[in-house]
């Protein structure tokens, strides 16, 4: 019996559900019979290697960190069995129709990364991954778009509590505690500290 790229060789294996296949590349593998019926294994695993490889010599960005960024935010996405989907796919964030398939239209959209550092970020979380809600982040910058970061309305302008410190030069900690006081944000940031 035959199945993709693998011939079926003995009904005997390394385990009582596991089935000696021999591919076409020459390799010998172990595979579930119900996993061969179904489609779900086809070859040894060269088969998936050399669509990879055909897709990356595509656009010539096989190693890139933005070539993985883009992998990775659709695994997030699209793949239940990701250890972080269930705070992506699992709360309905998608990757829009542009870049799905496309990494060509993805690294058009949002160019090369600044640096090394730099990783991508949706502007507002609860939207999908699409070239209006998405840019190159700092490590500074992700941690201030968190959900769960402080943020303070100064001047009817809203931004993280360590955005301000860092703008007006003061002490984040004593910043910290005065606002945890019950201090309004006028007195917090403009009252002189003690000594």
């Amino acid at each position: 019996m035959k199945y993709g790229r693998l011939t079926l060789v003995g009904a005997e294996g390394l385990t009582r559900d596991k089935h000696e296949c021999l591919c076409d590349c020459g390799k010998t593998v172990f595979v579930k019979l119900n996993s061969l019926r179904s489609g779900g294994t086809k070859s040894c695993g060269c088969l998936h290697s050399e669509a990879v490889s055909k897709a990356l010599k595509k656009h010539g960005a096989a190693r890139t960190t933005e070539y993985a960024s883009w992998q990775l935010l659709k695994d997030r996405c699209h793949n239940k069995n990701n250890r972080t989907y269930s705070y992506y796919g699992g709360k309905g964030i998608s990757v829009c129709d542009r870049w799905i398939n496309s990494f060509e239209n993805f690294i058009s959209d949002m160019g090369m990364k600044p640096s090394k550092s730099h990783s991508i970020e949706r502007i507002k979380g609860d939207l999908d991954y699409c070239p209006e809600n998405c840019k190159w982040a700092s490590k500074k910058e992700q941690v201030r778009n968190r959900s769960n970061t402080k943020k303070v309305k100064y001047k009817g302008v809203e931004k993280p509590l360590a955005e301000w410190c860092e703008i007006l030069g003061l002490d984040y900690n004593n910043t910290n505690k005065r606002i945890w006081r019950g201090w309004d944000i006028d007195s917090a940031f403009n009252k002189p500290k003690r000594g």
